[in-house]
């Protein structure tokens, strides 16, 4: 029996995936992870000290050395003399199926996929440094109501998969919801 085309093009994407998702997770959860977290605590930190005036005086990455590559980094923030912790590394674990995916797509060309992954990083992160922010600056109300950080972080598994679909098929999605003006006219 002959395969049809969608079911080749699904295969195709299925092996692309599993090519590019081995290499894009080492990278993430090895070199990379660090420095993003360390970027985005420094931009959350210093939203803290103008936005809410807290007296941070400084911020570290913190990696366990028991943990898998950087499993477990978390975000400290020293303040009054004492550092808080976010635990912060499976919150941003929404960046790397975001990038597989892109990569993983046919039919983008190479431009336009560096668009769509530079446009949803983009996008991830502002998300992140706002969930951060707000996060630090109201732990204590959040400890109250634990619901709220796993609402959240329900939220930010789907982020990747929407923006995805969203920036990588625009044009289709976009084509779902238009309406032909010819068709309106009697």
């Amino acid at each position: 029996m002959k395969q049809g085309r969608p079911t080749r093009g699904v295969f195709f994407f299925c092996m692309k995936f599993l090519a590019i998702a081995p290499v894009c997770l080492a990278l993430w959860w090895g070199p990379i992870i660090r420095g993003y977290v360390w970027i985005l605590g420094q931009i959350s930190g210093g939203l803290l000290r103008t936005l809410f005036g807290l007296p941070i005086d400084y911020m570290r990455v913190v990696t366990d050395p028991d943990g898998i590559l950087n499993s477990e980094t978390v975000l400290a923030f020293h303040e009054n003399s004492r550092e808080q912790f976010i635990k912060i590394a499976y919150m941003v674990d929404s960046l790397p199926p975001f990038v597989i995916l892109t990569l993983a797509t046919a039919g983008l060309g190479m431009w336009r996929r560096l668009r769509v992954i530079l446009v949803g990083v983009a996008i991830m992160f502002a998300g992140h440094i706002a969930f951060v922010t707000l996060v630090y600056r109201f732990r204590a109300a959040i400890a109250e109501s634990p619901e709220i950080p796993s609402a959240l972080g329900e939220f930010w598994l789907t982020v990747p998969f929407v923006l995805w679909i969203v920036l990588a098929y625009w044009d289709k999605v976009s084509g779902l919801f238009s309406i032909d003006p010819g068709k309106l006219r009697r």
